[in-house]
């Protein structure tokens, strides 16, 4: 298992490269199944703070068994 970093940036939620709604919908079921702490306040803060590729990078971490910690 390894610790996997997700950096965090800014932008808007309509950005072609914005971390989609199922993305985060999916990576918050994950964050809860273990027991890694959701550190967005709302969907759209999420999608404002994570890429599509740091949102997948995530989920893909996730669901192997790694763990993740945002930036």
């Amino acid at each position: 298992m390894e610790t996997i970093t997700i950096e965090k940036s800014w932008h808007k939620v309509t950005d072609k490269w914005a971390a989609t709604k199922n993305q985060i919908d999916y990576l918050r079921h994950l964050c809860a199944k273990s027991n890694v702490e959701f550190p967005f306040p709302s969907d759209t803060n999420a999608m404002r703070s994570l890429t599509c590729e740091a949102a997948s990078t995530a989920i893909e971490a996730l669901k192997t068994g790694d763990t993740i910690e945002f930036e």
